[in-house]
This record gives structure tokens, sequence and C-alpha cells, in this order.
């Protein structure tokens, strides 16, 4: 196992609890996707979320239902490129905070519907080039902070709050979105 490159460990259904705390991952995996429920120690189990698997590039989580911003744990893979969140947190705020995430081009946060706040510090997400919102139906304000992402390209806004659409309106109004070159809005 020394040499895998990519792993998928996914849960029978959305209900059942993965075990993964003795997981050690392989020095030179790149993609690990992860659909199951997690308990809140498997973030901060040494072995699977360290600063030790820096081959990881590609990450997916699906189903997680932590009640515990998972961005902070997460933080500590400085290679990602590609980060896949869907249905993996029950809290309200999400917070980028600068200097994280320094190569990752594109994000999909899905189908978090507690998510009210995100808030992105300048300098964080410098690379970030691909933003999917969807889902977030608790959602009523554009990310705090969009506006420092000078890097992205393009954004979709999918399935949020119905006051989303007129927040969008009013932060294209204050430029706060003038860097990003295609908005698609569901």
């Amino acid at each position: 196992m020394q040499h895998l490159l990519r792993l998928h460990v996914k849960a029978s259904n959305q209900d059942e609890l993965l075990r993964l705390e003795s997981l050690q991952l392989p020095p030179e995996l790149q993609t690990l996707q992860l659909t199951g429920k997690l308990t809140g120690g498997v973030l901060k189990s040494p072995l699977l979320f360290s600063a030790n698997v820096n081959s990881l590039v590609r990450l997916s989580l699906c189903w997680c239902d932590l009640t515990e911003d998972p961005i902070p744990y997460l933080s500590k893979l400085s290679n990602l490129t590609s980060l896949h969140l869907r249905r993996t947190y029950n809290g309200h705020q999400l917070r980028f905070h600068a200097a994280l995430f320094p190569k990752l081009k594109g994000m999909t946060l899905q189908d978090m519907v507690e998510v009210r706040e995100i808030y992105m510090d300048e300098g964080t997400l410098i690379s970030l080039e691909y933003l999917k919102l969807d889902g977030l139906k608790q959602l009523a304000h554009v990310p705090d902070g969009i506006e420092f992402l000078s890097s992205l390209k393009e954004v979709y806004f999918w399935t949020l709050h119905a006051h989303f659409r007129g927040n969008l309106q009013e932060s294209a109004r204050m430029g706060r979105l003038n860097h990003i070159s295609a908005m698609n809005l569901r």
C-alpha cells in the first residue's frame, strides 16, 4: 500500500460511521475520497490529516455530518489543488483564514444546509480559480472576503437562500465581484 495513489472509502449508507482513527495514509497518496460519517477525532488524527501527507492534492469528504468546522484541520494539507465538501459540516459558519490552501484551484461546498456565513480572510485561497456553492440553503449573503480572491475566474451559486440573488446583485454593484469572469446562478 506504500505506492497507492488514490483511495476511496465509502460507507454502505449515509448513516454508517467510518472508523478511520487508526488509518495511516500512504506517503504517495494523491487523491482521497471519504464518503460516510466521521467522528470528530478523525480530523484531529495525526495519522490521517496532517502535514505529513504532503502528496495529497485532491480531497473529497461526503456525508461526514461534522459539528466542528473542518477547515482548520484540512488546512494542514497545503498541497491540495481540489477540495470537495458535500454534507460534511452541520455548523453555521465556515472561515478560511489568511495563508490557508495556497495551491487550491477548485473548491465545491455542497449540501451543507446549516451554513449561514462564509468568511474568506485576505490572503487565503490565493490560487483559487473555481468555486461552486450548491445547496447551502441558509446562505443569504455572498461570502465575506470574496473580493480578495483575485485569481477567481468561475463561480457557481446554486440552490442558495431565497435572498441570495438580491444580495449578490448588491455585491456586484459594490464592485466586489468585478474580478470574476464567469458567474452562474440558479
